[in-house]
């Protein structure tokens, strides 16, 4: 069976690929999107409402989008915009001290500390491998389905693209994601994408889901299982889009640093 997380990604491409054959992009049998599927979908509803015709979802679902994609942030409010983040990286710290009050330090995401880290560490990896135009980030909270997702989403170089960059070659792009995740650095930079430890502290040590989607590439893992994925042109990310999915209430963990070091 495949993933919840991986069929929100595929949902998205499915979108993407039929309105690229008619010129429409066709939301109506939208039911919900979550941040795995909004974040991509809401770039290409940007780049494209005014080249393609548009059949919006059901109003409740419109309404959530249009929500998410201001950029105002009301307190109390249970829907939470998507954050974009400066092309600048001198400008960051004022953007990641509005992400830790909008989402209250990180309460419902695994508490400061593990927030906290997991932002930095993705932000960080972001400014310093993807050369990128356009990156976003947004979590939610979903308390019903007894989840919380947090996503970021970048259209720079790709992971297999900056390990070409620096001679770093792989028979497939998802062994790419997959030498990433493990720690492998870039030949000359010799620094890693800052990815694995944070895979440790939500997957092992929260019990969460990771999907990271990156060109042709992607890659799902929970605390049992691996799944590698040749996504072909179909499913194919310009850009790289890392959504975790972690249990809601989340677990509490005693020391993050015992998924972290080492």
């Amino acid at each position: 069976m495949i993933p919840e997380i991986v069929q929100e990604y595929v949902k998205f491409c499915k979108i993407r690929e039929k309105s690229k054959t008619t010129d429409i992009i066709d939301l109506s049998s939208g039911s919900w999107f979550y941040p795995t599927s909004l974040l991509p979908l809401t770039n290409f509803l940007r780049d494209n409402v005014g080249s393609m015709d548009y059949i919006p979802p059901p109003a409740n679902v419109s309404n959530y989008i249009s929500i998410i994609m201001e950029r105002s942030f009301l307190e109390g409010s249970t829907y939470v915009p998507i954050t974009n983040l400066p092309k600048n990286e001198s400008e960051i710290k004022d953007v990641i001290n509005n992400l830790q009050t909008i989402y209250n330090n990180g309460k419902d995401y695994g508490g400061a500390n593990c927030f906290n880290y997991l932002i930095g560490e993705l932000i960080d990896n972001v400014y310093e491998h993807s050369e990128f135009s356009t990156a976003r980030v947004m979590a939610q909270k979903y308390i019903n389905k007894r989840f919380v997702e947090i996503s970021i989403l970048d259209d720079g170089i790709s992971i297999p693209g900056c390990f070409e960059k620096h001679d770093a070659l792989f028979s497939d792009d998802y062994i790419a994601i997959a030498s990433a995740i493990n720690g492998k650095s870039t030949k000359d930079e010799g620094r890693g994408f800052g990815l694995g430890s944070s895979v440790k502290l939500y997957v092992d040590g929260l019990g969460g889901e990771l999907l990271l989607v990156s060109r042709n590439g992607a890659l799902y893992k929970n605390r049992d299982t691996e799944l590698n994925y040749n996504t072909g042109i179909a499913y194919q990310l310009h850009g790289t889009l890392i959504s975790v999915r972690v249990p809601y209430p989340v677990p509490q963990i005693d020391n993050m640093y015992d998924y972290i070091d080492g």
